[in-house]
């Protein structure tokens, strides 16, 4: 009876081996690198964040309009679903941190959410309100597109819902921009919904995927990552998680994966972060990232 236990805890554990061994080859064959996108040519890439949030009212096409004419290579920008279901630029579900108004965004019409001034609450250095009365509007994600037809825009869907992730798949389609933009979500369920629903498109990782790829480049077993995004756009660290690592950028350059660091406002973090191959510097201040970049030989 003990021979026959032993031989049926080896045939058992000769099973589970061969299955791992064929999962891991099946993996490895399968596996290969993202294919090339033109939203995310020529790197290193300098996104202005929100616009440029440190230096104009954020996500309005007043900053837009400052960060294109700085020579910035991507504009960046969050979008949320509105009461008529339209894709308007505003970082938050509610207005009040960024305008003279109160409520959710997804309870207010588009006609409602611009009569609010979008410039009202940033601050100068000197504690003024330059922006204030300007005409300042928050925009629809079709106003940016339509006033940017040249420029390359990192689109963030804010709302936890599919329709959001539909809605920015129509507007993709009307203005036939998926060459040039690039979308990512915190949430990883519109995300993948987007995703089959426009296949060209860029897409940056969420943060199941950022978390798996991240164990599997740690282990350096990244070669059984099956990747489905085309950048991971992250923080140089979350808890004890460190991004800002020469195995983790070089592990998903191997999968032709792009890594974008938020948000970068120092210059000399954004040098140390180019030196170990980051491919694209999110930050507020786009001003002196263009510093940076000309100093670097990236921009003229």
């Amino acid at each position: 009876m003990q021979g026959m236990s032993r031989d049926i805890l080896f045939r058992l554990l000769a099973t589970i081996v061969i299955v791992i061994l064929i999962f891991a080859l099946h993996r490895f064959i399968t596996v290969g690198p993202r294919p090339e996108q033109p939203a995310l040519a020529d790197p290193p890439l300098l996104f202005a964040h929100r616009g440029g949030a440190g230096l104009w009212p954020e996500n309005t096409l007043l900053a837009f309009e400052h960060a294109a004419q700085l020579g910035v290579d991507v504009l960046e920008l969050d979008v949320h679903l509105t009461a008529d279901d339209e894709l308007v630029v505003i970082h938050d579900a509610t207005v009040d941190r960024t305008t003279d108004g109160r409520g959710r965004v997804r309870e207010m019409t588009v006609a409602q959410l611009q009569t609010l001034d979008a410039g009202y609450r940033f601050t100068s250095d000197d504690g003024a309100h330059p922006y204030r009365g300007q005409g300042v509007t928050i925009p629809t994600l079709a106003e940016v597109l339509t006033t940017f037809p040249n420029h390359r825009i990192n689109i963030e869907i804010k709302d936890d819902d599919r329709r959001a992730a539909e809605r920015l798949a129509e507007i993709i389609d009307a203005f036939a921009a998926q060459d040039r933009v690039i979308v990512v979500s915190f949430h990883d369920e519109p995300l993948t919904y987007f995703r089959k629903l426009q296949h060209r498109v860029a897409t940056a990782a969420g943060p199941g995927e950022t978390r798996t790829f991240f164990i599997l480049s740690k282990l350096h077993l990244w070669r059984f990552h099956r990747a489905h995004a085309d950048a991971y756009q992250v923080p140089t660290n979350k808890g004890r998680a460190r991004f800002d690592d020469a195995f983790f950028i070089a592990h998903a350059h191997k999968l032709n994966q792009q890594v974008h660091f938020w948000t970068i406002n120092d210059p000399e973090e954004m040098r140390r972060l180019l030196a170990l191959g980051a491919d694209g510097i999110m930050t507020d201040r786009p001003d002196l990232g263009m510093d940076l970049f000309r100093e670097m030989g990236w921009k003229q």
